[in-house]
């Protein structure tokens, strides 16, 4: 079956951001987005705790006092993942005097499989665990699993879930990156990385999966 991309987004940490600046007029003002992109006006949210605007290609940003956020969400490919972290770097480098601590790149994978639950199980646990022989019964399983990367870690979180009313297997990446000292320079060369991340991601899923390319 086929691995599908569902979601990508990318998460930058910082002190004191300030999320009443955000509107499409400072967006495009800034070039963080181009001027032709439409937003949503009942998306829209400006208040001093936490702000959003979104697109109707499918980007959205939403800033909060301790992080932004940029996410697609439609039917993603490496070309949105790269304009996630390109509108990311775009705004962090238009505000260089917040202290950028850590950056996220997230993705969301599905994989129909009517039997997710009992290959999970199956796969990842052994016979003689110890989880089989409990009180409880057994209704399913999930796992997490921690990959190094340059200035930080990949978590990959494997569970069953629903997509479009099909049952799966549901893979959920984060790829966090925080250096010893301010981490805006990993923002503006995050689209290099992003892209990087993707390509392992599938990969590493694939080869935990036995799937074929």
């Amino acid at each position: 079956m086929a691995l599908t991309l569902l979601s990508i987004s990318v998460v930058v940490v910082g002190q004191e951001h300030n999320p009443t600046i955000l509107n499409p007029d400072f967006l495009k003002r800034e070039n963080i987005v181009p001027g032709n992109w439409d937003h949503i006006p009942e998306d829209m949210i400006v208040s001093p705790p936490f702000s959003q605007v979104s697109f109707t290609n499918g980007f959205s940003i939403q800033v909060e006092s301790q992080k932004i956020q940029v996410s697609y969400r439609g039917k993603p490919d490496e070309s949105h993942a790269i304009e996630v972290a390109g509108i990311a770097a775009r705004y962090a480098s238009a505000l260089p005097h917040v202290n950028y601590i850590a950056v996220g790149n997230n993705f969301s994978f599905f994989q129909p499989n009517q039997n997710a639950e009992t290959d999970i199980v199956s796969k990842f646990l052994k016979k003689d665990s110890g989880v089989f022989d409990t009180p409880l019964n057994l209704a399913g399983a999930g796992i997490s699993v921690y990959f190094d990367i340059d200035h930080g870690y990949m978590r990959l979180n494997i569970e069953s879930a629903e997509s479009n009313e099909s049952l799966g297997v549901q893979f959920q990446a984060n790829c966090h990156r925080k250096p010893e000292s301010g981490a805006l320079d990993i923002v503006k060369n995050n689209e290099a990385a992003i892209k990087n991340d993707l390509q392992a991601l599938k990969s590493t899923i694939r080869k935990i999966y036995r799937m074929e390319e």
